[in-house]
């Protein structure tokens, strides 16, 4: 075949496959713009905070820093009432390092309820500086920003070093996708926009973004960018058609009912359906990119197989892949509703009765459509794939000694 093409880049496809697949891609991008400029909102979101959400932005508390100087352990007072885990408080001494009083040390008194965390000197704390009545620091959380800071460099650095530059561009995709969500959907959402249709939208700009930026603007890149989109438009039909059957309100949990009082302009129900979509894209487009990928690096090492061989091929890995993803699916909401599982332990109630719960029922529908649209975005990507490739392998053809399709 020529030259042939360089080690680890896919090959060119032809002009009539390009034709294909901008054809198809094009006006789904042309559509994300147009959703991107007439959802946003542009005169901004003014939405009332809840009150348990705002006990340090009243104007009469402040969150200052500070470092665990030193730690003593006190009986506490009305030891032995309702809500005390014992009969032991710990009584800190702080330096504060940010706010009013930066340099001095404060007295912080950390009862002994249920759930509350235990101090130990040096450690890097928040503070509430309430002043009413008097100047009064509370513990607020512990400090973890530096933590979380180094690990997110160690994993950027780690990334890089592996996959080098495509680990690079997959950081800035990521970037790319955390702006979309933060300074898109979440105002968009919280200005009464459809949330379906902000969902879609967010979605397949987070995909176009993602995808050629960590794959670079290839054909095998589009295919695999078709398959992901039309995976993530049966997954928002099954979601629609899920929620409507099953009449899952996702109200069960506090922090969705909590959103439905404070806005009352966020439909929970849709708001479950945008949550569908946005957690779909990790597993369609590792599927997708994996399908892709092996269906181009068998054509490239046989370019003789057809399209029907090429599919039948990509599918025995598809299918391999498929029960790897769904093995995924299950163990990360295992592991994510462990508080959950061990409160049905504990209720002794039916377990017929558990699952279809509200609470639990919105979890087994996430994961059903998610698995139902991975499953299916299987054979769509690789026949994609193969009807792509086999059009460059013909046209290929047809020019001896041609290795640019």
């Amino acid at each position: 075949m020529g030259a042939g093409h360089g080690h680890g880049q896919a090959a060119p496809a032809s002009k009539r496959a390009r034709l294909i697949l901008w054809g198809t891609l094009l006006p789904i991008a042309l559509a994300t713009v147009v959703g991107l400029l007439l959802l946003y909102p542009y005169g901004g979101v003014h939405v009332g905070v809840p009150q348990q959400y705002q006990p340090f932005v009243t104007g009469q508390a402040i969150i200052v820093d500070g470092t665990v100087a030193a730690v003593s352990t006190e009986t506490c007072p009305g030891s032995g009432t309702p809500g005390q885990a014992s009969g032991q408080c710990q009584k800190a001494t702080v330096q504060v390092t940010s706010g009013p009083d930066a340099g001095k040390r404060v007295a912080v008194e950390v009862g002994a309820v249920t759930g509350t965390p235990l101090l130990s000197a040096g450690e890097r704390i928040t503070l509430a500086r309430t002043t009413a009545g008097g100047t009064v620091y509370s513990f607020n959380d512990f400090a973890r920003g530096p933590a979380l800071i180094v690990l997110a460099l160690l994993f950027a650095v780690i990334v890089v070093a592996v996959a080098r530059w495509k680990g690079f561009a997959a950081l800035v995709g990521i970037g790319v996708a955390v702006a979309i969500l933060v300074f898109f959907l979440i105002p968009a959402l919280l200005a009464g926009r459809s949330p379906v249709l902000v969902g879609l939208v967010a979605s397949s700009a987070i995909l176009f973004a993602v995808l050629y930026l960590a794959h670079g603007r290839t054909a095998q890149t589009s295919t695999a960018l078709l398959g992901t989109l039309l995976g993530l438009f049966i997954s928002a039909g099954l979601s629609a058609i899920a929620v409507a059957v099953t009449h899952i309100s996702g109200l069960s949990g506090e922090d969705a009912a909590t959103l439905q009082v404070a806005t009352g302009s966020v439909p929970v129900s849709g708001l479950l359906l945008c949550g569908f979509l946005v957690g779909a894209l990790g597993v369609l487009n590792d599927v997708t990119v994996t399908q892709a990928s092996a269906v181009w690096t068998m054509a490239d090492t046989d370019p003789a197989a057809s399209g029907r061989r090429l599919f039948a091929l990509g599918m025995r890995i598809g299918r391999d892949h498929i029960a790897s993803a769904v093995y995924t699916l299950v163990l990360a909401y295992a592991g994510s509703a462990l508080p959950i599982m061990l409160l049905i332990t504990i209720s002794k109630q039916p377990l017929g009765l558990v699952l279809t719960g509200d609470q639990v029922a919105v979890e087994l529908v996430r994961s059903l459509v998610g698995a139902i649209a991975l499953v299916l975005s299987v054979p769509i990507t690789t026949a994609l794939a193969a009807v792509v490739v086999r059009s460059r392998s013909t046209v290929a053809s047809r020019r001896p000694g041609a290795h640019r399709g």
